[in-house]
């Protein structure tokens, strides 16, 4: 999702406004509120932060040990030497969303000190803010993974199998824990990091097109009927709340067993192993040890065990809850389960691709096996199509000198969305395909490159839509070679004129063989924040081309 500018379903609520606004108010309140509470008609002083004069620290926690981080604030700031905790509530999409909110210088003092987030995407939005958080306590809270479901018996024999089953359901992975151990749980069972990325990508491409079609899909364990084999990725806490409103569900979770979601404690704006001291040296790191031995005390874990959640050593809840029976997994490498979240999170933003493809006289050159040049691109163009959703937004040009009198380019199909009715009858869809067989017939003449780029860029600027990653895709296996056409130089400093950070149009470029004039298609994506990318061989064009799609250059 990087920082382009994109709709997204709203998810902030009172926890979300109240961590930008605490930046603010953290300020200002140098002071601790001095306050009364009438009880049985006596003031009688408030606990916790009232007695407490400290430099506020700031903590947002998962909602769902809200209760207890403020318990935990009254107690530190009782003691003798307070710490003052200034608590809000909010989930990790929530923190992702009030920061995307801001301009980006903005967004690591919108941080909290410390931060307890309910999912392990809580490093990709650190990590986008160039941060990667100091752990200070590796779980305040536990529980397991499986999957609800309204009938017994119906989990897949791995969570890689369950990735790509079609009864899966998800919520958005940065919202829910579980759904985001959905996704990377498979990576403990041994598989390649490759092979989930490719798996996650159906997935992502759903999400996304329920996103921007504005379908809500019901993921709520407690709506599951009898019989129904929906795969609902649950916590072991919410699957116990919800079976006592729902007797037909059902726990159920791969033979390999169930990932563990934790409730780290975080020091949000801090490097790992780096520190500005230790114990009182440091603020932050000191509220986090405290914080940390309030929550391993033996009240705080009979709170946790009441409410259904396990300790920081993750055992087992007692029997008369009746907890599902769980083996549990191990943790997955952190650096590849952030790679597979950051994939998940760039593919739910749909494509706008605008493609422009080289016609001129040299893609009749053959490669390989008897195929020129266009014919590989034809059929890399043909395999990307059924690759996207019905959702993504494509157009399609073809180029080369005096196309169309002095104009180098023509429209073979204009920018929409896939699933929209074309004129003539059938969908968009249909028409690129046919219109992608029509690029051979248009080769002729040199490589008019930079004036169809301009000509291209200005077209999708125009087309600019926020919902979506929007791209102009350029395909071409020579350098521009027409001597009428705007100068390089030029065709930079417009492209840097119409470029917006705040509505982004990239620039993605494939070079066709060594050919192609590298140098200039690196300078036009680099003004436009995007990338350039070579197929040293015709036939690898395909692969090039779904690299820089899915990297989002």
């Amino acid at each position: 999702m990087g920082t382009n500018s994109h709709a997204r379903a709203s998810r902030a609520g009172a926890g979300v406004r109240n961590l930008v606004i605490v930046v603010i108010t953290a300020m200002v309140a140098g002071i601790a509120w001095l306050g009364w509470q009438v009880v049985s008609n006596e003031q009688v002083p408030v606990a916790g932060a009232a007695s407490c004069e400290a430099e506020p620290i700031t903590v947002t926690v998962a909602p769902e040990l809200e209760t207890l981080m403020e318990e935990a604030a009254d107690h530190l700031a009782a003691k003798a030497h307070c710490i003052n905790l200034e608590v809000t509530d909010a989930s990790v999409a929530e923190v992702q969303d009030s920061l995307e909110e801001l301009e980006e210088k903005d967004r690591p003092d919108a941080l909290p000190d410390l931060w307890v987030p309910n999912s392990p995407a809580w490093r990709t939005v650190l990590q986008r803010v160039g941060y990667t958080g100091r752990v200070e306590a590796a779980a305040l809270a536990t529980s397991p993974v499986g999957l609800a479901s309204g009938r017994d018996g119906v989990a897949p024999d791995s969570w890689l199998e369950t990735l790509t089953s079609d009864r899966l359901v998800m919520s958005d992975p940065s919202a829910d824990g579980a759904s985001a151990y959905a996704l990377t749980a498979s990576l403990s069972e041994g598989a390649a990091l490759g092979e989930v990325q490719n798996d996650v990508v159906p997935m992502a491409q759903t999400f996304g097109e329920n996103v921007t079609s504005g379908i809500e899909v019901v993921t709520n364990a407690d709506e599951l009927a009898a019989g129904e084999s929906w795969l609902v990725p649950i916590t072991e806490q919410d699957f116990v709340i919800a079976r006592r409103g729902n007797e037909a569900l059902r726990w159920s979770a791969p033979a390999t067993g169930s990932p563990m979601l934790s409730y780290p404690l975080v020091a949000a704006r801090a490097q790992t192993g780096m520190t500005m001291g230790t114990g009182s040296l440091d603020p932050v790191r000191a509220a986090g040890d405290e914080i940390a031995e309030f929550f391993a005390t033996d009240a705080v874990l009979a709170e946790l065990a009441d409410s259904y959640l396990r300790g920081p050593d993750g055992a087992p809840l007692a029997d008369e809850v009746d907890p599902p029976q769980v083996e549990v997994l191990d943790e997955a490498v952190p650096s590849e389960a952030d790679a597979v979240m950051r994939n998940f999170q760039v593919l739910t933003v749909p494509s706008s691709l605008l493609a422009v493809v080289d016609a001129s006289e040299s893609m009749n050159l053959v490669a390989a096996d008897g195929q020129t040049r266009m014919d590989f691109a034809v059929n890399a163009a043909l395999t990307a199509l059924d690759a996207f959703p019905g959702h993504a937004r494509i157009g399609l040009w073809g180029f080369s000198t005096q196309q169309r009198g002095d104009q180098d380019w023509v429209e073979l199909a204009p920018l929409r969305r896939l699933d929209a009715p074309a004129e003539g009858g059938g969908k968009h869809l249909k028409l690129l395909r046919q219109q992608s067989l029509v690029l051979p017939t248009l080769i002729k003449g040199g490589t008019g490159l930079y004036d169809t780029v301009l000509a291209g860029y200005s077209q999708a600027v125009r087309d600019y839509n926020e919902n979506y990653y929007n791209t102009l895709v350029i395909l071409t296996d020579g350098a521009n070679d027409d001597p009428s056409s705007i100068s390089l130089q030029d065709l930079l400093r417009e492209l840097r004129t119409m470029h917006d950070p705040a509505s982004p149009v990239r620039i993605v470029a494939v070079g066709i063989s060594q050919d192609a004039d590298m140098a200039a298609l690196g300078k036009m994506a680099e003004v436009t924040s995007g990338g350039s990318f070579l197929a040293e061989n015709p036939e690898d064009i395909l692969t090039v081309l779904a690299t820089s799609l899915l990297t989002r250059a």
